[in-house]
């Protein structure tokens, strides 16, 4: 019978963090001094990646220039001390004018900031492909209202014939327009005209509309 591996606790594992390196670090940078939070919790980890992924689309379109500027906002702003502004042009100028961002990520987990954008990367490819199949199910829907369209126009127009669909089409020539009461009603002198001569040819009292 196999022993039973003996658990080490969880009051154990807590002693054996206390005593690791400290979650932050500080660095003097143009004058400041920097804080740099080494890392993100889980849920700010998530945070990081779901605002990346959602900057990089407009309106489901996937910009990829805005990826890197993405990463780089997220970096000052939840990994150090740093407040941006919101004017997106002041903020595009401090990310790129300045080093800032790569001297934060000196001092932030490594292997954190690897997965993050191994996580980022399938989050777009996700959407991505998520956009595209709804993409094909709306051709697909729309192609079907067609399709239907179709149908029930040719049943609208079974019965009509050539006499009748010259007169809809003087309707509209002559309206400049389309004018669904002209042309409505221009069908129906046409229908009432051929069933006046069909009951004449066979003998019947002619009734009017």
């Amino acid at each position: 019978m196999a022993t039973k591996m003996k658990k080490i606790s969880i009051s154990q594992m807590d002693k054996v963090m206390k005593n690791l390196s400290n979650t932050e670090a500080a660095f003097e940078w143009n004058g400041i001094t920097v804080v740099v939070k080494t890392l993100l919790s889980f849920q700010e980890m998530m945070e990081f990646a779901g605002r990346v992924k959602a900057n990089c689309f407009v309106e489901g379109e996937y910009l990829p220039e805005v990826r890197d500027f993405a990463i780089r906002d997220c970096i000052v702003d939840m990994y150090s001390n740093i407040r941006l502004p919101d004017n997106i042009e002041h903020k595009y100028e401090i990310l790129y004018r300045t080093d800032i961002c790569q001297e934060i990520v000196k001092y932030i987990n490594p292997e954190q900031y690897e997965q993050l954008l191994v996580a980022i990367d399938d989050k777009v490819t996700a959407a991505s492909e998520s956009n595209t199949e709804e993409l094909r199910l709306r051709i697909e829907e729309i192609a079907h209202e067609l399709d239907n369209m179709v149908t029930e126009a040719g049943a609208l127009f079974d019965g009509i014939d050539k006499s009748d669909i010259e007169t809809i089409f003087e309707a509209v020539k002559s309206s400049g327009r389309i004018d669904e009461e002209k042309i409505a009603r221009a069908y129906m002198d046409a229908a009432n005209e051929r069933r006046e001569t069909e009951s004449v040819n066979q003998g019947e009292p002619v009734v009017k509309d």
